[in-house]
């Protein structure tokens, strides 16, 4: 996974959008919209919740990855 700052105007600080790809073989790519892309103390509270989303989904798409991953090599053994 990918994860971008996009500082749109107006923006909406913490806002996911997803990055669409024509390649299949391209990891998913977010982008999270900030306040502003200065440096500075980090990350935003809306923003970090937005990251907090992000690895969320990520990890139950791990999760029903290997799930199906099991029922497809159950499926094979018994077949």
């Amino acid at each position: 996974m990918v994860l971008e700052a996009v500082h749109p105007h107006p923006s909406h600080p913490g806002r996911i959008r997803r990055l669409e790809w024509d390649a299949a073989d391209r990891p998913e790519r977010y982008a999270v919209e900030v306040a502003g892309t200065s440096l500075g103390p980090g990350l935003s509270p809306s923003v970090a919740a937005a990251g907090d989303v992000l690895v969320a989904w990520r990890e139950d798409g791990i999760v029903r990855h290997r799930v199906a991953a099991a029922r497809a090599a159950a499926d094979a053994a018994t077949a």
